[in-house]
């Protein structure tokens, strides 16, 4: 019956957004008036616009599982991707790591620990 969840995130920019999401991999599919769909592989991660967002105040996070942790933090530590966190083992199993976008909104990427 349930075959996704998709983030729908708050953004204090469409534009700003999108180059973000590009800088992490993923691809804009479809922009609408105050809303975004991007992806990335079988992912899909919305996001709307919200001018007033207060990006140290906004409570706005995803959780994504990703497949090989080390080799996607690599690349964005390669990349250069601000406010990226360092990747970690987690006392609940799994390894982890964080990214803040612009407008405040965390995602964390991981996997269970081997």
């Amino acid at each position: 019956m349930v075959v996704a969840t998709i983030p729908m995130l708050p953004v204090r920019n469409l534009d700003e957004a999108v180059r973000f999401l590009a800088s992490l991999g993923w691809k804009e599919q479809s922009r609408y008036p105050g809303y975004v769909i991007s992806a990335r592989d079988n992912a899909q991660l919305h996001v709307f616009e919200y001018p007033d967002v207060v990006p140290l105040a906004n409570d706005g996070a995803c959780y994504i599982r990703v497949s090989d942790v080390q080799t996607l933090h690599d690349e964005f530590e390669s990349a250069g991707i601000e406010r990226l966190g360092p990747l970690v083992a987690q006392e609940w199993g799994m390894k982890e790591f964080t990214v803040v976008d612009p407008s405040g909104n965390l995602f964390r990427f991981g996997w269970p620990l081997d």
